[in-house]
């Protein structure tokens, strides 16, 4: 399973379920969903690009590691983007049970290139099966609610010297249905961009359907385009 958006070049990357009750402390009122798509927007034209293919998607490119601060300490801002469903053999069959759009922070310590962030102010989209399967400029088109919950994230630079950081993403989301969606997930992620003014996350692990007459296969993917804040 895929979600739309945008993927990193030379991967098969995501952007990439529980009863139980809600809390509304991580919700600020004053975050609109208009202003995620705002910010969506400005990572799509933060980030390098490959050329649109001929199914309308791009790929991110990581800028060299030269490019990127090799000291002192940065804030990013942008988008959480969570999916979770069933995967089947044939793509065709997925089916996705939840999609959501929150607001995202982040700080980089380039120092000992460690980076911390949280996710809050989430949207239940509308439509989830297809509300984030589309190209990047599809996500100024949704519509959602407003739902509880929040995720934290840490990424470790993977060796010295590279562009390309490894950490995992936990939390939890309270669906419209009273259903909640507990996150526990390996990630991966880059900078992109001039001089590293974009950073782009997503879910590492591969979802894999043996058979072709399998039962679905659970998946929860998430998603990071982020954007630095000066």
């Amino acid at each position: 399973m895929k979600l739309g958006l945008i993927s990193a070049v030379g991967a098969t990357i995501v952007l990439s379920a529980c009863g139980g009750s809600s809390s509304s402390e991580n919700v600020d009122a004053s975050v609109t969903l208009d202003q995620l798509k705002d910010r969506a927007a400005v990572a799509r034209n933060t980030f390098e690009l490959t050329p649109v293919d001929e199914d309308g998607f791009q790929n991110v490119i990581p800028v060299e590691p030269n490019q990127v601060p090799a000291r002192g300490e940065l804030n990013y801002t942008g988008i959480a983007a969570v999916i979770s469903g069933e995967a089947f053999n044939d793509a065709a069959d997925d089916v996705i049970t939840l999609a959501a759009l929150g607001s995202s922070t982040m700080t980089v310590n380039f120092d000992t290139q460690v980076i911390t962030g949280s996710a809050n102010n989430f949207f239940e989209l509308d439509n989830p099966q297809t509300a984030l399967s589309g190209p990047i400029d599809t996500i100024q088109a949704v519509q959602g609610q407003r739902i509880d919950g929040s995720l934290t994230y840490r990424f470790d630079q993977r060796a010295d010297g590279q562009n390309f950081y490894t950490g995992t993403v936990s939390g939890t989301l309270f669906q419209r249905n009273g259903e909640q969606l507990d996150l526990a997930e390996n990630m991966e992620g880059f900078f992109s961009g001039t001089n590293g003014r974009g950073f782009f996350g997503s879910t590492s692990d591969d979802i894999i359907v043996d058979e072709l007459d399998s039962p679905g296969v659970p998946f929860n993917s998430v998603g990071l385009l982020m954007t630095r804040d000066n």
